[in-house]
């Protein structure tokens, strides 16, 4: 029994230890590692994100100033059909 204790204690046990030691340890940096890639998705979104907002903004005044031009050509084309 004596001997199967030792046996125990200098074979198994250490490999053991460590291999749950290492298991920790690796836990804790592929977690930190998942939130940090999470966070490089979220930059690289909302990126995306600004990136749209731009394009729409700039589409957003085209279009205003379309809008003001058509605007200005009815008012023009109205006064001309009124004093006919």
């Amino acid at each position: 029994m004596n001997e199967l204790f030792t046996f125990l204690l200098t074979n198994v046990l250490p490999p053991f230890a460590t291999a749950v030691a290492a298991w920790l340890f690796a836990r804790r940096k592929n977690n930190a590692e998942a939130s940090s890639s999470e966070l490089e998705n979220v930059e690289k979104a909302l990126a995306i994100y600004r990136a749209i907002i731009h394009d729409l903004h700039e589409k957003i005044k085209q279009l205003e100033e379309e809008l003001e031009r058509v605007q200005a050509m009815l008012t023009e084309y109205k006064q001309k059909n009124q004093h006919q």
